[in-house]
């Protein structure tokens, strides 16, 4: 006999398959999908837990992520990882306690467990990914889980991942025998990855605001297709065969920011690279010494982060400050360059264009927060964009007037 939150599962299992859909206002459909997402992380930590069971018999059986690959017809991947979170979880009583309950996903607890692989700190993970009352989405919280795990491991490790990253560097160039396409795939360091990414992402913009229109136009490009002539451009200018023709100086959210934190002397030095964590030592040397990277020390450089109500646009330095401090969208964790710079009070009601006042929202969230009526709100340190009450009118700020907050103010 199955209970869960004092009803047997049956006659839970019963109502749900019974209830009418059709029938329910708003508010119960959303009431119905929060229940049954909570029956399903309680599902789950029932599941995991038979698996971490099946490990601990040692019988010569079949293993719980071979069980659950053939048995619950879970892709390999999935299953894997369903095993490693498994056994993790007995070591991480809250992560396990929280599942059970429903106030966290499955997705949640993986994140979580991997933390705890990489530090080898389960109770360490098991606490401080759990300090929040207020739960953000799974893939929000799978960046912070990645960035706790990545802060806190031993710094050796992340010099051996560097090399490993390094060896395991590599450009492959194809052919599609189907239609004779071709397709390229890349992969190289955390560091350098990002600097590429910075530079085809700020091409791919400028081609957007110079070739298609901007904002508000309707091309037939896609942003991945963009992407791909953003590259072709880069590859043809450094070969010679493109002039160069930037179209002012790139924008700071397409610019990689490193936190470099100095010690009291010039060989203790700590390198993040926001958005991915500590950087092993041998990498900030090279940026400090190399590296087209934008590069913040800690320290205050005068630079001016509090600009009243003089001007509604983003200085340069501000945005730089932004992405240091946000490391992307608040409410979805999106990347910078995907993201704009929103006056939390609104310059229109007399918000200050001051970094306190400062937060970065993609473009996706921007929309919902100024046309469709969603309010940001902050609970517990927790960002979060809650949709309107029903027959409340969204508000009427466009995506034009919108756009001038994101340019950075010239130098």
């Amino acid at each position: 006999m199955f209970v869960y939150r004092g009803v047997m599962l049956a006659g839970r299992m019963q109502h749900i398959e019974q209830a009418d859909l059709g029938s329910m206002t708003r508010p119960r459909l959303e009431a119905f999908v929060e229940s049954i997402a909570a029956l399903e992380s309680f599902l789950a930590s029932r599941r995991l837990s038979a698996m971490a069971a099946i490990d601990s018999l040692n019988d010569g059986g079949a293993s719980s992520d071979s069980v659950f690959r053939s048995k619950g017809k879970a892709a390999s991947k999935d299953a894997r990882t369903a095993a490693k979170t498994a056994n993790a979880l007995t070591g991480m009583p809250t992560t396990a306690e929280r599942l059970a309950n429903g106030e966290i996903t499955e997705a949640h607890a993986n994140a979580n467990a991997a933390a705890a692989e990489q530090t080898q700190d389960p109770a360490g993970a098991d606490d401080a990914l759990n300090n929040s009352r207020v739960v953000p989405p799974a893939d929000l919280h799978q960046k912070r889980a990645m960035t706790w795990g990545r802060t806190h491991e031993a710094r050796d490790n992340r010099e051996n991942r560097r090399l490993r990253q390094h060896h395991n560097r590599k450009v492959i160039v194809g052919r599609c025998k189907e239609d004779g396409s071709w397709s390229l795939y890349a992969t190289t360091t955390t560091d350098i990855g990002r600097e590429l990414q910075g530079l085809i992402e700020a091409e791919a913009d400028r081609l957007f605001r110079t070739e298609d229109g901007g904002r508000g136009s309707d091309t037939d490009r896609t942003r991945a297709q963009r992407l791909v002539d953003a590259l072709g451009n880069l590859l043809r200018r450094g070969s010679g065969q493109q002039a160069t023709s930037r179209g002012g100086p790139t924008h700071p959210r397409f610019q990689p920011v490193v936190r470099v934190t100095m010690g009291d002397s010039l060989d203790e030095i700590a390198g993040e690279l926001i958005g991915d964590g500590p950087l092993p030592d041998s990498t900030v040397q090279r940026i400090l010494c190399e590296s087209g990277l934008d590069v913040i020390i800690t320290a205050d450089d005068g630079q001016p982060l509090w600009l009243g109500r003089t001007t509604r646009n983003v200085s340069a330095a501000q945005w730089r400050a932004l992405i240091e401090r946000d490391e992307g969208c608040v409410v979805c964790g999106a990347e910078p360059s995907m993201c704009e710079a929103h006056h939390v009070v609104w310059w229109s009601r007399h918000g200050s264009t001051d970094i306190t006042n400062l937060v970065l929202l993609c473009t996706a969230c921007h929309h919902n927060l100024h046309d469709r009526g969603h309010e940001l709100v902050k609970r517990d340190g927790t960002w979060l964009l809650e949709p309107p009450e029903p027959g409340r009118a969204p508000n009427s700020t466009s995506r034009r007037r919108r756009q001038h907050e994101q340019q950075p103010r010239a130098a």
